[in-house]
């Protein structure tokens, strides 16, 4: 399976249950892992041409205000306008809605995935600390508001939970930290 494999820790149950009484083979793949130049970097760390890891940062750091907001045309399916959800195109139809209604890392496997093969993440290391802090919400509120020309527009009257930058520190039990950022927004 590809990501997004589930949103709600039901989700997740519900995808157990499922492979447990089918018996089919699951497994979660995230597609930045198998990009070259992240196994080349793989390979590099195997290598010890970094010398012994003690710290990586990685993320989801992208404008996407013009992918989650659009006129609803087809033909301009990106950075036209400022609806999304029903009346919106393309990613503007989902992807808006997480802002909307989440707080948090809504994307960690694009940058937890590398970063999890080279410190030897369920290879005789683990993950045993989390910690995520969001920011406030102001870039999409800004965004609509100056793609709209005003405050009229419906999507200018929006309260986003999702903070501008949530920035997420995982310790593992090797010793190794990790900082992921998630910044979409601005």
């Amino acid at each position: 399976c590809e990501v997004v494999a589930g949103i709600t820790l039901q989700d997740h149950w519900d995808v157990l249950k499922t492979q447990l009484s089918t018996g089919t083979p699951y497994m979660l793949l995230e597609n930045v892992c198998y990009r070259r130049d992240v196994m080349a970097a793989l390979q590099m760390v195997r290598q010890g041409l970094f010398g012994e890891l003690v710290h990586l940062q990685a993320g989801y750091q992208h404008d996407l205000r013009g992918v989650k907001f659009n006129s609803g045309d087809p033909n301009q399916p990106y950075d036209s306008g400022v609806e999304f959800g029903p009346k919106g195109w393309s990613e503007a139809r989902w992807r808006t809605e997480h802002s909307v209604e989440r707080n948090g890392e809504l994307y960690p496997s694009h940058g937890i995935g590398p970063c999890a093969m080279y410190t030897g993440i369920n290879r005789g290391n683990r993950f045993t600390h989390i910690n995520a802090f969001a920011t406030k919400a102001r870039g999409l509120h800004e965004y609509t508001v100056a793609k709209s020309g005003g405050t009229t527009h419906p999507s200018t009257q929006v309260k986003f939970k999702l903070g501008d930058i949530v920035t997420t520190t995982l310790a593992c039990e090797n010793g190794e930290t990790i900082l992921l950022q998630h910044d979409t927004s601005l």
